[in-house]
């Protein structure tokens, strides 16, 4: 089946077809797969509504998309407002408009909230609000979307584990949200309900975020990293237990034209024709400590038109530090079909 859009997650996988329409594969039992019920299916589904999409993007347990009409819909867990759809609501196996009335130009789902840009730039989040992940001034969770409290206009927003980072049209990074692990590059580890910029001076095409950690792709086309780097995220060429607070260069002198980020430890992205993976999977999984850049598997030839990296390592028993939702992963046994 030809596609022009994938979106991985940590245990499914979504896509959109030549013809526009959305399909999804993997775990579906919080109904991330959006084609009516909950099981775990090995091919391909289409989503229940044949909805025409230009755009898609998975996140732990959910899924949003975006119309051609430029209307934002979300399927899968609601167990903290994170489909925007007005209310709070278990598993939704069926996409759902977004509250609101918004018209979107881009969209994002993190692991507990989403995030879009409306047509002027303006940004938008809503779900989980804890650490300040939604950018709106507090922590206090949203059912609907919500504007980010700044004058900022984007170009690019990514949402990650717990923070959420975006690009200006002059190239700027502002994050804003968890920071525990300095994953928001603003020099420290304090966490922010409104946008840092990202220290440096950098001036980035785009910013990508981990749960931990966030990388941008600078305009000349090197990548930049900060945040935990415990399992070599970075790809610096070290393995440390202390952050990087403001971002660091990826060694290798490597020019990148993308990136995208997994979890925690695995960025993936592609240069030079080959494909490249920073950092480790897993320690137990890779058996090795791969500390900077190395080609990625199948790399060696007719060059990547795009790589993916899932989330890999999510606890598949999950519950806000208020226990006011429980999200279970494909480690739940339920049908497969």
């Amino acid at each position: 089946m030809p596609v022009t859009l994938v979106a991985a997650a940590g245990d499914y996988t979504c896509a959109v077809d030549l013809a526009r329409h959305g399909w999804c594969w993997g775990a579906g039992l919080t109904g991330q797969l959006g084609n009516g019920d909950t099981s775990i299916y090995r091919t391909p589904q289409a989503l229940v509504l044949p909805l025409e999409l230009r755009a898609i993007s998975s996140g732990e347990f959910h899924s949003c998309g975006l119309t051609s009409d430029d209307a934002a819909w979300c399927w899968g867990t609601n167990f903290i407002g994170v489909l925007g759809i007005g209310r709070l609501s278990g598993r939704e196996p069926v996409p759902l408009l977004v509250s609101g009335g918004i018209r979107f130009r881009g969209i994002t789902a993190g692991n507990a909230h989403t995030c879009g840009l409306d047509r002027s730039g303006a940004a938008w989040c809503w779900g989980q609000g804890e650490d300040g992940r939604l950018g709106v001034g507090d922590t206090l969770d949203r059912l609907e979307p919500t504007p980010v409290q700044s004058t900022l206009r984007f170009a690019h927003l990514a949402a990650g584990g717990a923070h959420t980072c975006g690009v200006t049209g002059n190239g700027e990074a502002w994050c804003w949200g968890a920071n525990f692990r300095g994953q928001l590059g603003a020099g420290d580890t304090v966490a922010s309900a409104l946008p840092r910029l990202v220290g440096g001076g950098h001036l980035f095409r785009t910013v990508e975020t981990g749960n931990y950690y966030s990388c941008g792709l600078a305009q000349s086309g090197a990548a930049w990293c900060w945040g935990d780097n415990l399992t070599a995220e970075l790809g610096n060429g070290e393995l440390s237990a202390v952050p990087a607070v403001l971002p660091v260069a990826v060694t290798g002198a490597r020019h990148f034209t993308a990136l995208t980020l997994g979890r925690r430890a695995c960025l993936r992205g592609y240069g030079g024709g080959r494909g490249v993976v920073l950092g480790i999977e897993h320690l137990r999984q890779a058996g090795e400590r791969r500390l900077p850049p190395h080609p990625g598997a199948g790399g060696g030839g007719g060059g990547a038109a795009l790589l993916l990296a899932g989330r890999r390592g999510q606890p598949y028993l999950c519950r806000d530090r208020q226990r006011r939702g429980v999200l279970l992963g494909a480690e739940q046994r339920g049908a497969v079909r």
